[in-house]
């Protein structure tokens, strides 16, 4: 018989290719909780609900083995602006699901974090998942529960929207022939394309991860400006590029290791998308959408 495996957040960004990455194994009952329709996977069931409805959780996590936590308000300029609602959700949130989980008997608890809880940026965002994380070690000592916290980096690819750098770097490019960005370019990132995210996501399954912190990231760091320079190579040299005197207060420039929560292990997957290799199959799809909403008009 196979596990039932949950995936709260399973509409999302990360966690329907997550969704697809589990359907492909062939060995997990797959369940998506998500809050609204947005992607859907045939061969998985959805439940829509928020995870601050306690009830709904109890209901949905029923003979659940494994849930995957990747629900969360996780646009860090949103957070600034709507401080309540981005704790609201993600702590809340997250101790409905976690007294859930107890409740259900669930074996493991596997948590979408971010790398922002190194650092001293990132605002009432870095603020909710380093209470998450609290959260989630102190309802683990007092039962059965297991977790494992895993510190995503910058991630990019399909399925992501204008809250993503990349993503909103390329529809800047193909509408406009130009990109904006704030800053000097100096920042320094270790891009992972979602894919290879998702797959890594399925090997923290295994009992060596547990109750562990694992930080997941690119293996290749690239300055913001190469970035761009990469990008207008790419489209024949022909986006112009500016930098605007905006400042990026809420975002690390270089490393976000500033505060030290619980040290985590470092994974970059042996096998990766190149970054090339990713915007250019990401600039097809976009390409592709915008042409259509062109002639549909």
């Amino acid at each position: 018989m196979k596990k039932k495996i949950c995936v709260i957040g399973g509409g999302g960004f990360l966690g329907s290719h997550l969704v697809d990455e589990l359907i492909l194994t062939n060995k997990y009952e797959v369940h998506v909780f998500d809050h609204k329709k947005n992607y859907e996977n045939k061969k998985a069931k959805y439940t829509y609900s928020d995870i601050r409805e306690e009830n709904k959780l109890k209901f949905f996590l029923k003979k659940a083995h494994t849930v995957y936590h990747f629900a969360a308000q996780a646009d860090i300029e949103e957070s600034n602006v709507d401080i309540i609602n981005t704790l609201d959700i993600n702590i809340l949130g997250t101790a409905n699901i976690l007294n859930a989980c107890i409740k259900n008997n669930v074996k493991r608890i596997i948590f979408a974090s971010s790398i922002y809880v190194y650092s001293n940026k990132g605002s009432f965002y870095r603020i909710s998942k380093q209470t998450c994380e609290s959260l989630i070690e102190e309802f683990c000592k007092n039962s059965k529960l297991r977790y494992t916290n895993l510190r995503f980096g910058s991630l990019y690819g399909p399925r992501s929207d204008s809250r993503n750098f990349i993503y909103k770097t390329l529809v800047q490019a193909i509408k406009n022939k130009k990109i904006i960005r704030g800053g000097d370019g100096e920042e320094i990132r270790q891009y992972i394309h979602v894919r290879d995210a998702a797959m890594s996501c399925i090997n923290f399954l295994q009992n060596k991860y547990i109750n562990k912190n694992i930080m997941i990231t690119g293996s290749e760091s690239i300055k913001i400006k190469d970035l761009l320079v990469m990008i207008n190579e790419i489209m024949n040299n022909e986006i112009s590029i500016k930098y605007s005197k905006e400042k990026l207060d809420s975002h690390y420039k270089v490393t976000p290791f500033n505060f030290r929560p619980n040290i985590s292990e470092k994974y970059s997957p042996n096998e990766e998308l190149s970054l090339g290799e990713g915007i250019i199959d990401l600039l097809f799809q976009l390409q592709n959408k915008l042409n259509d909403k062109i002639n549909n008009i």
